[in-house]
């Protein structure tokens, strides 16, 4: 099982998988010229997710259509420091989708 975390510094952003530095994957698109971000959904949190998801599922084409629902229900609800696991993961995508619903 990977962990996936992330943190805000006084040099920007780092995102971790399994305490190794995770780079913005842009194989199949790109959301983000700036990186990553989170806490929100917009474009540089669109590239974190399908940067996560990519990783996560080794599918660039799978990723790509779930990255809508993984900002909504992870990476637009994250603080500024955090860790999701594997499972974390799973359990967003396998949850039924909520469309404009915030807990």
């Amino acid at each position: 099982m990977k962990t996936y975390s992330g943190d805000r510094t006084i040099d920007g952003v780092i995102v971790l998988v399994n305490q190794a530095h995770l780079l913005p994957d842009t194989s199949g698109a790109i959301f983000s010229d700036t990186g990553f971000e989170w806490g929100y959904d917009g474009p540089g949190p669109r590239q974190l997710a399908y940067t996560i998801l990519i990783d996560h599922l080794g599918d660039t084409s799978r990723a790509k259509a779930l990255v809508p629902r993984f900002v909504e229900g992870c990476v637009a609800r994250l603080d500024n420091e955090w860790s999701i696991s594997s499972a974390d993961i799973e359990a967003v995508l396998n949850s039924p989708e909520r469309t404009g619903q915030r807990a």
